[in-house]
């Protein structure tokens, strides 16, 4: 979904729906039966949420129900990965299979959601039908519109990128941060959300698959990148605040946490238009 710009403001806030609930939200197939409500007593969660935000739910959650959560982090496209070698059964990871998946772009969890099984929220009419699977393979956990970020004491407000095509200019060449596509999914989104919006800027109709001066401008950045990637997200926002990068696409969560926190950072809602994803569990 596409926004245009003057429509910023009105992004939906995150709808914090996870449910602090005593029982199984999502399971790999490859368990044939969940474990009654009453004798559950441990779950294990993939996540590629940062960890200060797992930690503070897991805390609340084990407070209330006296279940012991296991979290195993990593980028979506890692985790999905590990979903797929934990459907087709025992493996030699000592990890344990995933009970929940907790995050990741709702993009990527319908390319796997036969990994999944139906799960209707308790709280199921409260949340709109856009932000839920129809066969309630995943629920929306929050929606994350897509941003750019850049450290403010490196790069002035007069430089600062304004649209997705300013960062191919000179100054942001090498200075780029970009986590691989293919492990995170936020990086896929952001890809994806890129490609869209340069789509509809530059042709009257949109291909599915992007038109082809919307691949020629990825191509474009790449070549700002130089062609490498990080292998995590959480690492590239560090990164920015850091100083080690001039900027990065991000998704608007994370940006503010930095700010909030005293970074050197700034946002910026790019003027093609941008994204705002439901982000499931």
């Amino acid at each position: 979904m596409i926004l245009p710009y003057s429509l910023k403001t009105r992004f939906l806030r995150a709808l914090l729906v996870f449910l602090i609930s005593p029982f199984l939200l999502l399971s790999c197939q490859r368990q044939t039966e969940a474990p009654a409500p009453s004798v559950l007593r441990h779950l294990t969660v993939y996540s590629p949420h940062p960890s200060d935000m797992t930690d503070f739910v897991v805390k609340e959650f084990r407070q209330r129900t006296g279940i012991v959560v296991t979290v195993v982090s990593g980028g979506t496209g890692e985790l999905l990965e590990r979903l797929q070698r934990d459907a087709k059964g025992p493996n030699e990871d000592p990890t344990p299979g995933a009970d929940v998946l907790w995050g990741g772009g709702v993009e990527s969890l319908d390319t796997d959601r036969d990994l999944f099984e139906p799960y209707v929220s308790s709280e199921d009419s409260a949340i709109p039908g856009i932000f839920k699977d129809p066969q309630h393979r995943w629920t929306g956990f929050s929606v994350i519109p897509m941003t750019i970020i850049y450290n403010s004491r490196l790069v002035s407000s007069s430089q600062a990128p304004q649209s997705w095509s300013d960062l191919v200019r000179p100054l942001f060449r090498g200075r780029l941060a970009f986590a691989d596509p293919v492990k995170s999914g936020s990086a896929y989104t952001a890809l994806v959300t890129i490609l869209r919006a340069e789509s509809v800027q530059r042709s009257p109709t949109i291909s599915p698959i992007g038109s082809a001066e919307a691949w020629s401008f990825i191509d474009q950045l790449a070549l700002a990148l130089g062609k490498k990637t990080l292998d995590q997200s959480e690492g590239v926002y560090r990164g920015v605040a850091a100083g080690e990068y001039f900027a990065r696409i991000s998704f608007e969560t994370a940006a503010l946490t930095l700010i909030k926190g005293g970074s050197d950072i700034a946002l910026v809602y790019p003027k093609e238009g941008t994204s705002a994803l439901p982000d499931g569990v």
